[in-house]
């Protein structure tokens, strides 16, 4: 993790979305996968 706000940049554009949702869902079906068995 570097600069997150460049010049008042705004964080929230497409890939950091992306990237901040595949890391929280992951974890979330990871799970769920383990303990459905």
């Amino acid at each position: 993790m570097k600069k997150i706000i460049i010049k008042g940049e705004s964080v929230l554009n497409v890939p950091n979305l992306i990237s901040l949702y595949r890391l929280l869902v992951f974890p979330v079906i990871l799970y769920l996968a383990l303990t459905s068995r």
